[in-house]
Order: structure tokens, then C-alpha cells, then sequence
């Protein structure tokens, strides 16, 4: 079991690079001038606090891994309305709130409506009145930045932070819930 899910984690790092190279826009002709550079590496607390970065070639349950993307403008003119959309890995892998910069992401549930968080939800309750409760940052399925306009020659970069889920999490959602 211990290693069919590393191949699941092996290959979520790769779908989640995948899909985030392939789901940035912008709203101008410019946009292929715009090169993407994702970086994804694991973090690790040394002694006295400080945080040490090594690639993530490989993810283990509990892992922190740290998203970074770089947008660099080859391009002659500048690139405008640039959106950068990360897709968080549903079950595995969940965004650690706050954790994004710039602080100005907005988050999503379903890659369709995105707002600032905290998300909130309307729940029905046993007794019919509807609750309005914060929706954890574990269960976001997408960020995105609006960077606005890149100028020609300019780079900017996106940093996020993720936790792959620990292995009693991801075995009851192999086994869809059993234990």
C-alpha cells in the first residue's frame, strides 16, 4: 500500500505541474511572449527555526511543499490582465491557508467561482435554517492571483503552500472511505 500511494503522490506532483503550466491566461495577444517556470520544492524546519528548500523530486505524507511559479514577459510589449490559476489535487494535497503570495489570491471550490478567503457556505441544518460556516482551506481546489499587466522584459512570481495528506488519510480514500 506504502508504495502504490507514493506513485499516487509521484503522480499528482506531476498532474498539479501539468495543470498549472497549462491554466494561466491573459487577455492579450502578448500571451505567448509569456514563459511560465514552475518550481516545486520541499520544506524543511532546521534547527533555531529558519526553513531549508531542497527540489521535490518525491513527496511523503506530511510533506510541505512549496509552489512557485515565475512569469517572465520575453516579449516586446507588455502582457495584460495576467491571471495565474494553481489546481490543488483533490484528497492528497491541500493548501495551507495564508500561505500564498502575493496575499491577494482568491480560492475556489470547483474552478468556476473564485472569491478571497476565507470561502464561506451556505449549510441546511437538521431543523431546515440555513448556517453560513467557513469553509477550511484544506478543501480549496484552486487559487488564483490577477497580476494584472507584466511589462515587456519584467518576471513577477506566485508562491504558494501545500501539505500532502498523511498516509491514514489517503488509505481511506483509496478504500473510499472503509477501514
Amino acid at each position: 500500500m506504502s508504495s502504490c500511494i507514493q506513485r499516487v503522490h509521484d503522480s499528482l506532483l506531476l498532474s498539479t505541474l501539468s495543470l498549472f503550466l497549462m491554466t494561466f491566461s491573459t487577455g492579450i495577444q502578448a500571451a505567448d511572449d509569456v514563459v511560465v517556470v514552475l518550481e516545486v520544492f520541499s520544506v524543511h524546519k532546521q534547527e533555531g527555526g529558519n526553513e531549508a528548500f531542497r527540489p521535490a523530486e518525491r513527496a511523503q505524507p506530511g510533506d510541505v511543499l512549496e509552489y512557485r511559479a515565475t512569469y517572465r514577459n520575453r516579449g516586446s510589449a507588455a502582457a495584460r490582465k495576467l491571471e495565474a490559476t494553481l489546481p490543488v489535487p483533490a484528497g492528497n494535497i491541500a493548501y495551507i491557508a495564508d500561505s500564498a503570495r502575493p496575499q491577494a489570491v482568491l480560492a475556489s471550490l470547483d474552478g468556476q467561482r473564485f472569491d478571497a478567503p476565507p470561502l464561506k457556505r451556505t449549510v441546511k441544518q437538521a431543523d431546515g435554517r440555513q448556517q453560513v460556516e467557513t469553509v477550511p482551506a484544506a478543501e480549496y481546489r484552486f487559487l488564483r492571483w490577477k497580476l494584472g499587466d507584466l511589462p515587456a522584459g519584467a518576471s513577477t512570481t506566485v508562491v504558494s503552500r501545500m501539505r500532502v495528506a498523511p498516509l491514514e488519510a489517503q488509505a481511506a480514500a483509496v478504500q473510499g472511505g472503509k477501514q
